[in-house]
């Protein structure tokens, strides 16, 4: 059985263009083809269509084969955060697909130059083989709504008065717990759990965050690179929204009390397979949502 995601979050990150960062080749007429993601802040599928990183590479992709004729490239997420690029087309499907090291570490391809999956004449798919970079996925999470916080002080006098000095706007505040995580990556696929490994394999301890090993990474590994970025966050919706151009999302920074000692425990001391963690989240007062379109 597949313990399902409802809740995701995707930090902001910085992509440098490879210049170029896709080659398509062909088995006839104009090969290759090579298309560029414009340097860039973005974020994986949770955000807008002009920051969100797998929607602008297709669009890229997309753009750069108009000299062969009429192309569709659409990209998509699967519930257990795994890329997909998808070609339509009447023009010839492509043979063979390079990545730069950037791009298809970030993207969870095998390596740089994947299978590609020929599903007719006139469409391919370029499939990842695990979960994306800056990209975690949460079982279940509960806690009370969103708390609203103004800056400021308040004094109540013994005659009764209460005086207040703050700021005008409001920032909010929310600490969801978070259950059933998988602890490791071994036990995720396992209990066939689609969230994200708590922790990642042994020999990563010492590399948080590093984008050098091609890997699957962790919660703990996203919420390193979560540091002084701006995160897309979904709340209970993130079958809804990996794929919905329509849906809002929150925009939100990880809380003081989760980014740098985040307090991990074992749901049960017995057995390890699942955790239990306080994600605590801090929207700005300026727009705390947003659509993905």
């Amino acid at each position: 059985m597949t313990l399902l995601a409802s809740h995701a979050f995707a930090p902001e990150f910085v992509h440098t263009t490879a210049s170029p960062d896709v080659t398509l080749t062909f088995a006839s007429g104009t090969s290759p083809i090579t298309a560029s993601l414009a340097s860039g802040t973005y974020r994986m599928t949770l955000a807008p269509l002009a920051s969100d990183y797998l929607r602008q590479l297709a669009l890229a992709i997309q753009s750069a084969l108009a000299v062969r004729g009429s192309y569709s490239v659409i990209a998509s997420m699967s519930a257990f955060g795994i890329p997909s690029l998808r070609i339509v087309t009447a023009a010839g499907v492509p043979t063979g697909v390079t990545f730069a090291a950037s791009v298809w570490k970030r993207l969870g391809y095998s390596s740089a130059s994947p299978t590609i999956t020929v599903v007719s004449g006139q469409i391919a798919d370029i499939t990842a083989s695990r979960s994306a970079w800056n990209l975690a996925l949460l079982t279940a999470a509960t806690g009370e709504y969103w708390q609203p916080l103004q800056a400021g002080g308040v004094e109540q006098t013994t005659a009764g008065r209460v005086y207040a000095v703050a700021a005008t706007a409001t920032s909010w505040q929310r600490d969801l717990g978070v259950h059933y995580q998988p602890t490791t990556v071994a036990f995720r696929a396992s209990q066939g759990a689609q969230a994200t490994a708590l922790y990642p394999d042994d020999e990563y301890f010492d590399a948080l965050g590093s984008t050098a090993t091609n890997r699957e990474w962790s919660v703990l590994d996203v919420l390193y690179s979560a540091r002084n970025a701006l995160c897309g966050v979904s709340i209970g919706t993130w079958q809804l929204d990996r794929n919905d151009s329509s849906a809002r999302i929150w925009r939100a920074y990880v809380g003081p009390g989760t980014l740098l000692a985040p307090a991990l425990k074992l749901l049960k001391p017995e057995w390890l397979a699942y955790s239990e963690w306080t994600f605590a989240l801090v929207a700005p007062s300026s727009a705390p949502s947003e659509l993905r379109s």
